[in-house]
């Protein structure tokens, strides 16, 4: 009796989830977070010093070679008299005179636990809030760790019952369907499509907020409730990528016509042709 192959388990189970690692996947996000930390540090101007926080909790912006009565500060509130707005709850002190160092870049670009699926965040949302983590509360992380469990209960019994893509899809004798069963059909790819691609942004988020950050949800609602409308659906499903391109390229565009063209051939390079 030949003995047992002790690595053939193990390598299938690493083949069928290579796609995970595999850099075309991960360079589309790799890629957006870069474009961030460009832009976002091109923002930062060395006169300016932001965020300066006082005793008393008030904010003043300050720009550095203007007095307070010449004219170039009197006519506008980023001129160089100081502005107190009031009693404003604390922020984290952000200088924004700080040059980017390689390190920076590299501590936002592969932060583990968002690195292969996102959530997404833009450079300065994780500046701000790696600056200064705040714990999540026990029972939010609770709650978000028990619609995680929900979820893969869900999958796993889709799964085993009535949810059979590969039969319809690659089968090669799939059966004629008409208008009512391609719409029901449609209906589940659509639920399974959404449920499949919640569990690592879910778990990934997760484990940001045991660190203190706090990342958007990319699939804030349920199931039940996203597969609704196309509409619906497409503000739920991956809420992050859409913020990320309505942030620089949707506005900068100009927004209308143009601006919803250039994000859907911003979104179809970045995923791909073959996708």
């Amino acid at each position: 009796m030949a003995a047992p192959k002790i690595g053939i388990p193990f390598r299938s189970f690493g083949d069928d989830r290579r796609n995970m690692f595999d850099v075309r996947f991960t360079s589309r996000y790799t890629l957006m977070r870069a474009l961030s930390f460009c832009l976002d540090s091109l923002e930062a101007d060395p006169r300016k010093k932001i965020y300066k926080i006082s005793k008393s909790k008030s904010i003043k912006i300050i720009e550095g070679g203007k007095k307070a009565g010449s004219p170039q500060g009197l006519g506008s509130h980023s001129g160089g008299e100081a502005l107190d707005m009031g009693s404003l709850p604390s922020r984290p002190a952000c200088d924004e005179s700080k040059v980017q160092s390689a390190l920076d870049f590299a501590d936002y670009v592969l932060y583990f636990p968002l690195y292969l699926c996102g959530p997404l965040m833009t450079y300065k949302e994780f500046r701000l809030q790696a600056a200064e983590p705040r714990p999540i509360p026990p029972k939010r992380m609770c709650l978000e760790l028990m619609k995680l469990l929900a979820r893969i209960a869900l999958v796993e019994c889709a799964l085993r019952t009535f949810y059979r893509p590969s039969a319809i899809l690659i089968g090669p004798s799939r059966p004629p369907m008409n208008l009512l069963e391609s719409w029901v059909f449609a209906h589940a790819l659509t639920w399974m499509a959404f449920l499949e691609s919640a569990l690592p942004w879910s778990l990934s988020r997760i484990c940001a907020m045991a660190q203190g950050l706090q990342p958007v949800d990319d699939a804030p609602e349920f199931v039940t409730a996203v597969t609704v409308s196309c509409r619906r659906f497409m503000r739920s499903f991956h809420v992050s990528w859409s913020q990320w391109l309505r942030q620089y390229v949707y506005v900068p565009l100009g927004g209308g016509g143009v601006g919803l063209a250039g994000s859907l051939a911003a979104s179809l390079a970045l995923h791909g042709v073959q996708r």
